[in-house]
């Protein structure tokens, strides 16, 4: 007889749809990508693991098969600049592997076993920076222990925001969204 814990009895994948990618500066397409999130709902816990893999599969070509053929991300190369937003608390404390469910913020210096989701979000992070994908991470009122984890996320290039609240969340995403859009020149 299986028994579950009241953790894995709480631990769902929530029903939210995907929606592809879309050309927000088209009401109808914009107001339904704002429906979706404005209907989304938290559960108490974050898979961060999982959304880092998702921001990289909405930008990467090896997961073309799985978006309709106007929302397939382009190649790699440089023509195109590949860029992940990972906003979140810090608290990446879901994960489903190995029984890795380890808390973070850290309790003990083996946060960071295979099988957590920091671990996991790091490993992704690295993985995608090694593709020439700029990866920002944004902490939202997320604990002290936190920012230096996000940053490793982020890297080197000082693509790491910290906010308490909502003047600050925008000033991130306006210079995230500035050196995104800013030109480049290149031979």
């Amino acid at each position: 007889k299986a028994v579950r814990s009241s953790w894995a009895a709480t631990s769902i994948c929530p029903l939210s749809p995907i929606v592809p990618l879309k050309d927000i500066s088209v009401a109808a397409e914009r107001g339904q990508l704002e429906t979706s999130v404005a209907n989304l709902q938290g559960y108490g816990g974050t898979g961060g693991h999982i959304g880092t893999a998702w921001g990289w599969y909405t930008i990467s070509p090896r997961w073309n098969w799985a978006w309709p053929v106007e929302s397939r991300p382009r190649p790699y190369g440089p023509n195109a600049i590949k860029a992940v937003v990972i906003m979140t608390d810090g608290s990446f404390n879901y994960a489903f592997r190995n029984g890795g469910e380890g808390l973070f913020p850290p309790q003990s210096e083996d946060r960071f076993r295979n099988g957590t989701s920091p671990y996991q979000a790091l490993q992704l992070c690295s993985n995608m920076r090694g593709q020439d994908v700029e990866v920002y991470t944004v902490g939202f009122q997320s604990p002290p222990q936190s920012a230096a984890f996000l940053e490793e996320c982020a890297g080197s290039l000082g693509n790491y925001y910290d906010a308490d609240n909502s003047g600050q969340l925008i000033s991130a995403f306006k210079t995230i969204a500035n050196k995104l859009t800013s030109i480049r020149l290149t031979q």
